[in-house]
Parts: structure tokens; sequence; C-alpha cells
């Protein structure tokens, strides 16, 4: 497939854009700053392209990040729904009634199903099941998220009625959203309550302890119905605000559904009319941004530009989400992904002209895609991309942070960096416990002129119930914007104007995909405190949403082995961050470090060494290059490095050798920047600040 970079304007339809604030000492721009257009043709595919502009032509200087900000790019571009759809192409009415001037695609009048169909019955049983999965409450109080009941509905309608399909349609709904109280251990004393529970994203959804072996069972084609095809639609409020958290739980539920056989999509649904919070364009980026990059094949069924192009006449209002009409028009869109007709071909008979722009959006989003550059919008989970070689922290002292303290501290050793209680402010990072109501005068803290950063967790439960309650606490407790869960930390941030300084630890996420690992996981040292591995896992988490590097060791031979499972815990904080940050399904564990902890700085003509390598094997070439700020002062050789399938997790030592230009003491920061047809791999970039002296 062909594609190409594009900057677009603002006023573009399709523009992936959000008006959101960007700050802070990441770099990131301004609300609304978009480059100019720029079109680069015959690119080879840079969906995933890794800096704001990593081939840039020259006329988007000024939107380029700086190399201290390399490592958020993936966040600055992300693939936008290229449907070719607008409002001329279905014009205005006053009522739902057909678009007499829209020509219809011809249409088989045999009974052979359409091609699209008949290869969706992967299993070749003769029977299309498909399973629609989605939120019908969204996280944000009293919202309506986006539901699969309706969607389901008008689906099986569609199929049941079409004329030309002989094949026997199957189409379930799986509403996300659902409550439970649970008593829970507060506080280190371990005083009950009794705490409401919710769930709703696919993330939550997925790990939610009543019934987890039977949705595992049922998402692997092995709980009574065996799925061709599993649609994934979520809450637009979670994919709007915590992007990366959306794409975590999608690759999470999409590898399952993969595993059992059946084909994973992702359905782009919609904010309920009247709610601004973020474009149908934005959304849909973050979704083909999620399904480019996805660990599995996820192709994207672009429903919501399509919604938002048509004439208000063809939009019905209801209190649901999607509305019944919505819902049509949702299930219309999945029809034709998987046809390659329109849903008017049915003699199901809702709304010929829904139908229509339905199969415009597929058709549009199948030519090809775009990457759209974007103004940077700031989530809790955030890369915050420094390149310091040494980093310095604060945190108020409970057990809990010195606990994550000895885990940072533990893969940092890893890393050869250095880390260092205070300095000059402002210093990298402070961190903290994110809790309001239990001994607030401990929580992280919010200072620019102090911190650049900080970094805040939700304070574990007592352990009496914890190793449940944990795994319940990824999205939402009690009320909205309660702090004691991952998603209540994440929103409390964004609600109280925190961001862009502030940062979520998933720390319940991380003990979730744990204890999937190793079901005897426990998230307890002993009656209070974490758990060592779980210290380790938001350490490694801290390290790369850091610095965007990681450390990760070879895998140790024995699983059983205590090794082992601290090398889990390491990977699995990694990789948690990498998705939050990035949107990509796959880590691939860039590794540049440095050759020893005190390698901070180059005198005169001296050298220091990189070893360069990657945790993960590619599935073809990857280059790297290698550059300085200020070539005037050092010396890199090589500057190029080469890493096959079979060489990746052998390291390549590059050296810098200072050139004795410097005049007096200063800094260069050295880029290394990975290139390949494997989208994992490429146009990722990470960095390390070095001191120069004469």
């Amino acid at each position: 497939m062909r594609h190409s970079i594009v900057w677009m304007t603002a006023s573009a339809l399709l523009a992936f854009a959000c008006s959101e604030t960007g700050g802070g000492s990441n770099g990131v721009s301004g609300p609304g700053a978009l480059a100019d257009v720029v079109t680069v043709e015959d690119v080879a595919p840079l969906a995933d392209a890794g800096l704001s502009a990593p081939m840039d032509t020259g006329s988007v200087a000024a939107d380029v990040a700086s190399t201290a900000d390399i490592g958020r790019a993936p966040d600055d571009v992300a693939v936008a729904d290229d449907t070719g759809i607008t409002p001329d192409d279905v014009a205005a009415v006053e009522d739902a009634g057909a678009l007499a001037d829209v020509a219809e695609p011809p249409v088989d009048g045999g009974a052979t199903p359409p091609p699209g169909l008949e290869l969706s019955d992967l299993n070749e049983d003769g029977t299309l099941a498909i399973l629609v999965i989605g939120s019908s409450q969204s996280i944000a109080e009293g919202a309506p998220g986006f539901a699969p009941d309706g969607i389901a509905e008008q689906l099986q309608a569609i199929l049941d009625a079409d004329p030309t399909n002989t094949l026997t349609a199957q189409v379930q709904a799986e509403d996300i959203y659902t409550s439970l109280m649970l008593t829970t251990g507060y506080g280190q004393s371990g005083t009950d309550y009794d705490f409401v529970y919710y769930r709703h994203s696919l993330m939550q959804w997925y790990h939610w302890p009543e019934g987890l072996e039977a949705r595992k069972q049922q998402l692997l084609g092995e709980g009574g119905t065996d799925w061709d095809v599993v649609v994934l639609a979520a809450d637009p409020h979670i994919v709007a605000d915590m992007p990366g958290y959306f794409a975590l739980g999608a690759n999470t539920v999409a590898s399952k559904v993969a595993e059992g056989g059946a084909q994973p999509l992702l359905l782009v649904g919609w904010h309920p009319a009247g709610v601004a919070e973020a474009s149908a364009d934005y959304v849909a980026g973050v979704a083909h941004a999620t399904s480019y990059w996805s660990r599995v094949d996820l192709p994207v069924v672009p429903s919501a530009v399509v919604w938002d192009a048509l004439p208000g006449g063809l939009k019905d209002v209801a209190a649901a989400n999607p509305t019944p009409g919505g819902a049509y028009l949702a299930a219309a869109s999945i029809y034709s992904h998987l046809s390659g007709v329109s849903a008017s071909t049915s003699d199901y008979a809702y709304n010929d002209s829904l139908a229509t722009a339905a199969l415009a959006g597929v058709q549009g989003a199948a030519g090809g895609v775009s990457v759209v550059g974007l103004p940077a919008k700031v989530s809790p989970f955030s890369p915050i991309s420094t390149s310091a070689r040494e980093l310095h922290y604060n945190h108020t002292g409970t057990s809990s942070e010195n606990g994550i303290l000895g885990g940072l501290k533990w893969v940092l050793a890893k890393a050869n960096v250095k880390l260092i209680n205070g300095g000059s402010p402002p210093i990298e990072f402070n961190y903290g416990r994110a809790n309001t109501e239990f001994e607030p005068n401990k929580r992280y803290k919010i200072d620019p002129a102090q911190f650049d950063h900080s970094m805040g967790f939700p304070m574990q439960d007592h352990s009496g119930y914890g190793n449940v309650t944990m795994l319940h606490g990824l999205d939402k407790r009690r009320y909205d914007l309660e702090n004691g869960t991952d998603l209540g930390v994440a929103r409390y941030m964004t609600a109280n104007a925190e961001l862009p300084y502030a940062r979520a630890i998933p720390i319940r996420t991380l003990f979730a995909r744990m204890r999937e690992v190793n079901p005897e996981q426990s998230g307890y040292s002993d009656g209070w405190h974490m758990n060592k591995n779980l210290d380790k896992a938001a350490g490694a988490y801290m390290y790369t949403l850091l610095t965007g590097h990681c450390a990760l060791d070879a895998e140790p031979a024995d699983p059983t082995s205590g090794a082992w499972k601290q090398w889990m815990a390491h990977k699995l904080g990694y990789e948690t961050a990498w998705t939050l940050m990035y949107l990509r399904g796959k880590a691939p564990c860039f590794k540049v470090l440095p050759e020893n902890v005190n390698s901070v700085s180059i005198a005169g003509t001296e050298s220091a060494t990189l070893s360069v390598s990657f945790g993960l094997a590619p599935t073809a070439e990857v280059t790297v290059t290698l550059a300085s700020d200020d070539p005037s002062v050092v010396d890199i050789s090589p500057s190029t490095l080469t890493f096959t399938p079979e060489n990746h997790a052998q390291p390549q030592v590059v050296t810098m050798t200072g050139l004795g230009a410097a005049s007096a003491a200063t800094e260069f920061t050295v880029t290394a920047e990975a290139t390949s047809i494997d989208t994992a791999f490429d146009a990722i970039a990470v960095a390390w600040t070095y001191g120069i002296t004469p």
C-alpha cells in the first residue's frame, strides 16, 4: 500500500486535530498549532513515524521536536480516517429519507453471498458468528458510553434479511459496563469499607475477576460460540482523554481474539450529541494509530467520521449513544467492511442514505491511510522523554514510595543511570501516592518550579482483600474522580489541571498483567506493603516513562525461578509504559546503554561508549543512525548500525570521542534513531545528554 506523510491544516475535514493545550518541559506545542501542508510521495509505510518530522522537507521546522523531546514522537502522529466523505457526498435532507441522487453500487441479484461475508466465515461452519463489545456507560459520571446492544440488533437484522447471504448469522452484544460492591481494606490498619467498583474500559473488562476464565474462553471461541469476528468499541471518553489506555486494552483483547482464530475489528465510536470533548477525527485517529501499531491484524471500521460528516437531517437524537440511527450506521459500516457492498443490499429497510454513507466511509478507509501531524495532546500517560544521564528525584517518604524506590534503583542499575535524591531545582521528577482522602500530605507534589514532572499512583488496598479489590480497581470506584484507581488517578490529574506536569503510574494494571502471567502472584510482601516484584514493575514503568529507554536483560531460562519472575515484572513494566505512551502494541526494547553509571561526561579528546541492541526480534532489517546535536565537539563512530532478526540482541558498540573543540564546559545530546519496514521498529528514537569539557 502507498502511504504519504501529510501535515494537514485545521480546516481539513479529516484532520487529526485537538485543541488541548500542550506545554511543560517536554516541548509540546501549543493549542491548535498545526504545521503547513507538506506531502512526501513514495515513502515506505510511515504511519508510525516516530519524530514530529522524521524526514523533514524543510517547511515544518517549527514543529520538529527538540532532541530532548524525541522520545515522545509516536504521540505526535496518528493515522487519520481517510474516508474522503464530506457533507457534499450526502446531501442535506429535511428528514432521514433516502438520498435519491447518490448512486448505489451494483448488487448481484443471485444467491451467492458476497465474497467478504463468505470469507468472514473463518471456521467454515456455515455460521457468521459476530461478537460486538462496547460500554453502555461512560467512565465520565452520568454520561452514555458507546453501547453494543443496538449495533448488534441492527447488524443481525441486516444479515438476516440479506437475500444474497446464505450464511446463518449470529450476532451477540457484550456490555463492558457493570458495577460491584466489595469490602475493601483501606489504609495500613485495614479498616473495612464497602466500596462500589465500576467497569468501563476494555482493560478492566478483560481483567475483571468475576467470570474471568469464562471471558477468556469466550474470546478464544471456546465458550459455546466459535466467533468469526469480534468487534471492539470503547467509551469515547477513555479514547479521547486516555488514548494509551484504550490502545492497551484493545491490544490485550484483540490478541486473545486472534489467538482463538477470530478476526478482531476496531469500531470507531463517537461522543453523544452536545459533547465537544474531542473531535470525531481525533477519536478516529487514535483508533487508526492503535490499529497500525497493533500486535495483531486489527482493521478499523471508521463509523465516527462518517456520522460526524452527515447532515443534521440524517442524525436522530436519543438519550442513548449511539442513537438508533447511529447504531444502524455502525452496523452498516461493519456489514460493508465484511461484504464490500452497501447494507441496502439487505431487504431490511432502515435508511439507504446511512447505508450509502457507511459504504463510502469503508471504501475510503480501505483506499489508504495518511499520517497526520497534530498538536501534542498531553495525557496522564504521555512520555516525559528526558535525556539526562543523572535522574534527580523527590518523594514524601512513605513506605510505599520507598518500596517503589527500591524497584526503580534495581532497574536503573541495569540501565547504568545514576539516581540522586534532590538537587538544584527544578529536578526531573517527584512521585508519591495519589489518594486525596488518606494522608493527603503524603501525595505527589505538583510544583513546576521544583519538579519538571510529578508521578502519582493509587495507594494499594490492604492485603486482607487487596488481591481481589486491586484487580477491580483499574477503572473507577465509589464516585467520579475518586483517585484510588489507575484511571481515577489519571482523570483526577486531568480534571484538576495538573497536566502537563502530572503523570500516572498504573500500579493496579501492572498487578493485573503480572497476575495473568502468574496466577499465584500476590500484590503484597506483607499485610500492607507491595510485593517487591510489583515495585520492580513500577520502577521499570517509571524509567521508560521518564526516558523512553529500555534496560531489559535476556530472559532467564527457568520460568519458575525468582530471576524469571523479576524479569517478567521488568518486561511488563516496560511494555505497559511503551503502549500507554505511544499506542504501540509491540515494544521493541531499544537498548542504548552507557558503559557505566559514572559515564556522564567526556573530557578533552577522551572517549565514552554506548552499547546498542534490541530486546525484541524484528521481522526485517533495522538501521540505527546515531548523531550529535553538536558535531563540532564530539565524533560518533560508527554512526550507522544494522540489526537483523538474527543479531538483534547482540550489542554493537558506538564510541563517542571528544574533539577538543569545547572552550568551556557544555553539553551535547546524542540521538539514536531506528528505521525499518517493520513498523514496530520504524522511526523510534532515544537520546542521552553528556557533559563535555575542554
